[in-house]
């Protein structure tokens, strides 16, 4: 006999894995955070070199911005996975 837990997290797991079958959501966020992060690079690289050094308090915080980014849609991808594995 199945829990209710079970249950729930069977239901939820099928919905998630129907909204993105084939990670292409989450593709094309990885390719805008990787697009984001250039241009920053290249826009502080550029401020520094013209005008003034760029606070590192504004560097920190963009770069652990992406990397929670990043590293979030790595837990999901990698949950999704497992719940996959499961399911077959």
């Amino acid at each position: 006999m199945r829990s209710r837990f079970e249950e729930v997290f069977d239901n939820v797991a099928g919905q998630i894995v129907e909204f993105d079958e084939g990670g292409q959501f989450s593709k094309k966020i990885v390719i805008l955070s990787y697009i984001t992060i250039i241009l920053f690079t290249v826009t502080v690289f550029f401020f520094s070199w013209h005008y003034r050094p760029v606070p590192d308090s504004l560097i920190y915080s963009f770069f652990g911005t992406m990397g929670v980014e990043l590293g979030s849609l790595a837990g999901i991808r990698i949950a999704k996975n497992r719940v996959n594995n499961l399911q077959h």
